[in-house]
């Protein structure tokens, strides 16, 4: 697929999401899905409260969008970083490569993993 479709889809699919969760407030309305980590064991899980998050953003409240997830919140601007080189890996080959090696992606998970005790150790 060459880089033009790539970057159709993908503004294809955020608008499509972005009219979601702008007419679609998920503390009020059921049809958005649940998690399911959350419905089963009463822990909430690294992605629980994205919904919120994005609904947030949608409406400028930036202060409930922290509230909702902060460490989604706070990894916003990397993981744009990412989708921008995933579509122009071939123009930005060594960002690409570091972003992509086993010390950043395993850096990553540790934090999801350190975020996902502190908040339900805290009530985050």
């Amino acid at each position: 697929m060459d880089r033009r479709n790539k970057i159709l889809i993908v503004v294809l699919c955020l608008l499509l999401v972005g009219t979601i969760y702008f007419f679609v407030d998920p503390m009020k309305h059921s049809v958005l899905p649940k998690c399911i980590v959350y419905t089963l064991t009463g822990y909430k899980c690294p992605g629980c409260g994205s919904q919120r998050m994005l609904h947030a953003i949608m409406h400028g409240d930036f202060i409930g969008a922290f509230k909702a997830n902060a460490f989604l919140f706070c990894m916003l601007p990397f993981l744009a970083g990412y989708c921008y080189l995933e579509i122009y890996h071939d123009k930005h080959e060594r960002f690409y490569d570091f972003f992509t090696t086993g010390k950043v992606v395993g850096a990553i998970l540790v934090l999801v993993a350190i975020w996902t005790v502190v908040r339900n150790l805290w009530g985050m």
